[in-house]
């Protein structure tokens, strides 16, 4: 345990690499656009179907 987490007291769970944080941030963005255009779409056909 490093001196900063001692001095907080507190310890992390997980630490990623800055790697793996790319990825989660990336992965997260791909999730977020697919629910976007799902939602969009749904919209959409609400407005052209009354």
């Amino acid at each position: 345990m490093s001196e900063q987490e001692k001095k907080d007291g507190r310890k992390k769970l997980f630490e990623l690499s800055e790697r793996e944080k790319s990825g989660a941030l990336y992965i997260m963005g791909v999730v977020i656009l697919i629910f976007s255009i799902v939602f969009l779409a749904s919209l959409t056909h609400l407005v052209l179907h009354p």
